[in-house]
């Protein structure tokens, strides 16, 4: 039997650096690391299974998730002349550092930024949009999720109140994770939030 190293994924990683932004830009890659962050250890075969595509088109994304550190090789096993490589996500959840937002962000933060941040919304309009294909927009909406759009007039010390929620909310939600259970198992479903606040006066 291999020698599987113990785990020492995190609850929350703050990812700052340009590379591994620039790693994420990417919707397929975005979606092996979510499912290699909800899972045990897997093969770049059985990540491929999961989602639905061919493992040769995730070969070299895997590569790069590995190479800019968002990913890690756990354990190696022997199957048939092959060695199977088993990996893990470094973290359960990715949020981007704050300071990749500030006025102090580089040209290159700035442009490694946009292709995340689009892919990111990108994935979020593909992921409703097959929900209501399949699903009653009632049902949808008003017994099982929220869509809100909202503008604010607030004072500085309001928005500052207002991200100290949202934070509240952030750090609650993780606390009803249970590392040790899958999305199958009691009773546990799978849920995505999608959350964006920022300020409109700075196009003005």
């Amino acid at each position: 039997m291999p020698k599987k190293k113990k785990s020492s994924q995190l609850d929350s990683y703050r990812i700052s650096d340009i590379e591994q932004v620039k790693a994420l830009a990417h919707p397929l890659r975005m979606r092996i690391i979510e499912a290699l962050a909800a899972s045990e250890p897997m093969t770049t075969k059985q990540v491929a299974a999961s989602l639905g595509e061919k493992p040769t088109r995730l070969y070299h994304h895997v590569g790069l998730l590995e190479k800019a550190g968002l990913i890690r090789l756990m354990h190696t096993r022997k199957n048939r002349g092959t060695t199977e490589k088993y990996y893990e996500a470094i973290a359960r959840q990715f949020r981007a550092a704050t300071d990749l937002f500030s006025d102090e962000s580089t040209v290159d933060q700035k442009s490694a930024l946009r292709p995340m941040i689009r892919t990111v919304f990108d994935n979020t309009l593909s992921e409703m949009l097959r929900l209501l294909d399949t699903h009653r927009a009632d049902k949808l909406f008003e017994d099982e999720g929220l869509l809100s759009y909202v503008e604010m007039h607030l004072s500085q010390e309001q928005i500052d109140e207002v991200r100290e929620k949202l934070k509240d909310i952030l750090q609650q939600l993780q606390s009803y994770e249970d590392p040790e259970s899958g999305p199958d198992e009691k009773g546990l479903r799978r849920y995505r939030l999608m959350m964006a606040h920022y300020p409109l006066d700075r196009f003005d």
